[in-house]
């Protein structure tokens, strides 16, 4: 890799820790790990970073079967999504993701005895803010009681909130029958979605990416599934980002359209650790995706203004202030294309893409 061979030690270290904070380490260390080029403590430091994260995801992976055969037990059926799995099937390889947690989705109709199996076996919600909209709530994160476990536990009986995109889950159930995993269509579909719903963070594009280059054949399927749930804006918009950040090329890349425009500036956010984008970035991204001209913005509005009921009040000089409160903190935050400089551990700009 020319970057490699033509690159400093102290660069390579700084672009090492930076993927590390950007949840990419394993990915960016195992490709170093891959080049004869690099330094032998930046090789040092990548097999560290790589084999913990290998240790972790394994030992997450041997969780995720005990939870499935828990919950099997009980007479739910339950699929892994994300995690580990997306990094064998994604990647090709069990230590590239940086995981944290199991991602379990079971059936509608299965989802309140799912919580309930968890809890006797020691996994609770913890005492968090009152959820604004329950109808809405496509998961669960459940959490060790007593004696910790290193990871939570999310029960999903969605894959998106039906608000975002409408998804049929019978069909979606059919597609899985009797596998044991999602069907690669609907990872793909899992793949757009999530890239949208953490507004693109580097982790999220990479599992596309590798999405767009395993399974390019099978993308007019995720494209025809996003466009019925009036997704298709945010399918052309991620092909675009994958090809501008990743240099992941598609033939089935759309062709020129409005919202085309908006992917320059999307792309210095991806650049951005989420500790340096701050709380707010996704209200850019909320109404883009969407297909239409007046969904979208709907959709913004009606999350920016929603009934918070921890708020000191519930009308509309309330709820403005804290739309106004939130869009300060936004200005605040590191976003390189609103002004603010990303810099690395050096102190020096910056500029790197992916």
């Amino acid at each position: 890799m020319h970057v490699v061979a033509t690159s400093s030690e102290a660069l390579l270290a700084a672009a090492l820790a930076r993927a590390h904070r950007m949840e990419v380490g394993g990915l960016v260390a195992r490709a170093l790990l891959d080049e004869a080029a690099t330094p032998d403590s930046v090789a040092l430091a990548a097999r560290t970073l790589y084999s913990r994260n290998v240790a972790r995801n394994l030992y997450l992976e041997a969780e995720t079967a005990r939870w499935v055969e828990a919950f099997a037990a009980g007479g739910i059926r339950s699929v892994p999504i994300k995690g580990v799995r997306a990094s064998r099937d994604l990647h090709g390889d069990p230590g590239v993701k940086a995981c944290a947690d199991v991602d379990l989705l079971v059936r509608r109709s299965d989802w309140e005895r799912a919580i309930e199996v968890a809890a006797e076996r020691g996994f609770v919600p913890r005492a968090t803010r009152p959820s604004i909209q329950p109808s809405e709530t496509i998961a669960r994160t459940l959490w060790a009681e007593g004696a910790p476990k290193p990871y939570s536990l999310d029960l999903h009986r969605d894959l998106e909130n039906p608000r975002v995109a409408r998804l049929d889950a019978a069909a979606l159930w059919r597609a899985i029958g009797d596998g044991d995993s999602l069907p690669v269509t609907y990872a793909g579909v899992l793949a757009v979605l999530h890239a949208w719903r953490h507004a693109f963070t580097l982790k999220a594009l990479a599992d596309l990416a590798a999405f767009i280059a395993r399974h390019e054949r099978s993308l007019p399927e995720v494209r025809s599934i996003l466009r019925g749930a009036s997704f298709g804006a945010g399918f052309s918009m991620a092909l675009d980002l994958s090809e501008r950040v990743l240099d992941v090329r598609s033939r089935h890349r759309p062709g020129w359209y409005a919202r085309r425009l908006l992917v320059g500036p999307m792309t210095a956010c991806v650049a951005a650790p989420a500790v340096e984008r701050g709380h707010y970035l996704h209200w850019l991204f909320i109404a883009l995706p969407h297909d239409g001209v007046i969904r979208g913005p709907l959709r913004a509005i009606r999350h920016l203004f929603r009934a918070d009921p921890l708020s000191s009040g519930s009308g509309l000089g309330a709820r403005a202030r804290r739309l106004a409160g939130g869009l300060g903190r936004f200005m605040n935050s590191k976003v390189p294309f609103i002004g603010r400089r990303i810099t690395d551990d050096t102190g020096s700009r910056s500029v790197a893409r992916g």
